[in-house]
């Protein structure tokens, strides 16, 4: 009987996620430019840009934790609550990507109008993990108890 290894998907996921970060840093320091070119240095979009784009990172970084945590116990646990697992973080990605696409479509017709008060945040928020939903995640996993918890 072979045994299924969820360790490859664990490890592409992963490495999908510093993709995800080298992208949305890319894209801050780009948009950041622009605004110094077109506002003359506009702080306060450069605050809402900045502030954005960190609570977007801290989900990433709070899923790279989950991974890592599952990828050192993939053999302990479920291989149904591990698939479980990475459906939600592909919704989270979808979510969280529509809501960055809104945010820098946002920010692009404020840059071609020329008028700062065009840039805002998206009307629908996108959940922000933090460390509780962390060991909530764990919790669940590791406990062999996983529900949608999210």
């Amino acid at each position: 009987m072979k045994q299924i290894n969820a360790k490859p998907e664990i490890v592409r996921q992963y490495l999908l996620s510093y993709q995800e970060i080298a992208m949305v840093k890319f894209t801050h320091w780009n948009y950041n430019q622009k605004i110094d070119k077109v506002f003359d240095n506009n702080e306060n979009m450069k605050k809402l840009l900045q502030t954005e784009l960190e609570n977007y990172l801290q989900n990433v970084k709070i899923e790279m934790q989950v991974l890592k945590f599952v990828l050192k116990n993939e053999k302990k646990l479920y291989l149904t609550d591990i698939y479980s697992l990475l459906d939600i973080f592909d919704k989270n990605y979808e979510e969280r990507f529509e809501y960055l696409q809104e945010l820098i479509n946002n920010l692009q017709t404020a840059l071609d109008m020329e008028y700062s008060y065009k840039f805002y945040s998206p009307r629908k928020n996108t959940k922000y993990l933090d460390e509780k939903d962390y060991e909530d995640y764990n919790y669940c996993i590791n406990c062999n108890v996983f529900e949608k918890i999210h």
